[in-house]
């Protein structure tokens, strides 16, 4: 469980970083449609914020916390598939590992007996 929550945590601070490179590049440079940029490094940066408060959720065995982390990493393989489409291979490898080994690990018999997932 806790590799888990460490990857989920990694997601976050990936989010983060990302989003506020976003911003600063911003600072530096006039892009062609600055709603849009801005908008984006924002939704970068509530995700990251919502993906760490997941992440603090399955620290303290949150029964949401299980579910939403699920749901992250199936919208991550999403994701994964239109990096495949776009040729941005290092990024697949990358969300494709992280994916992998959150849904195994929350998928595992010992997580789901630690989240009160367990079928006995």
């Amino acid at each position: 469980v806790r590799t888990v929550i460490w990857v989920v945590a990694l997601e976050a601070l990936a989010l983060l970083a990302f989003g506020g490179w976003l911003l600063l590049r911003r600072v530096s440079e006039t892009p062609s449609n600055e709603q849009v940029f801005e908008g984006s490094a924002f939704y970068l940066l509530l995700c990251g914020l919502l993906v760490g408060i997941i992440a603090l959720g399955l620290r303290s065995r949150r029964g949401w916390a299980y579910g939403a982390a699920v749901v992250i990493q199936l919208i991550g393989l999403g994701i994964a598939y239109e990096m495949v489409k776009a040729g941005f291979w290092a990024g697949v490898a990358a969300v494709v590992v992280a994916a992998a080994a959150v849904l195994a690990g929350l998928f595992s018999m010992p997580a789901r007996a630690a989240f009160g997932r367990d079928p006995s």
